[in-house]
């Protein structure tokens, strides 16, 4: 059976969640209403930004989306980049691997 899981390149762990950052901004109006108060109307105009990633096991911050940390694991236990930051760093990620691999 295949599976996907997340490769902290941090704590060095398979994991199966991991966290991505958005600012949100949301748009209001405020209008006065006949006796003067304020009501607040949302313009359904949500705007967000994504500002990071953090790895739920080791509290890592990264400045990149959780899913270039994704790789897959084949049935017969080898490991595969999937993510954009394993692909860019496939020294890195045959490191990790056999480091996993020993354990």
């Amino acid at each position: 059976m295949v599976e996907y899981k997340f490769l902290c390149p941090r704590c060095k762990k398979l994991l199966d969640a991991f966290v991505d950052l958005y600012i949100e901004n949301v748009t209001y109006w405020a209008e006065i209403t006949e006796i003067g108060d304020i009501e607040y109307y949302d313009r359904d105009e949500n705007d967000s930004e994504h500002i990071g990633s953090y790895c739920p096991e080791c509290d890592a911050n990264f400045s990149r989306y959780a899913e270039e940390f994704v790789v897959k694991i084949t049935d017969d236990g080898t490991i595969e980049p999937i993510g954009e930051y394993w692909l860019d760093h496939k020294e890195e990620f045959e490191k990790v691997v056999s480091e996993l691999l020993m354990d």
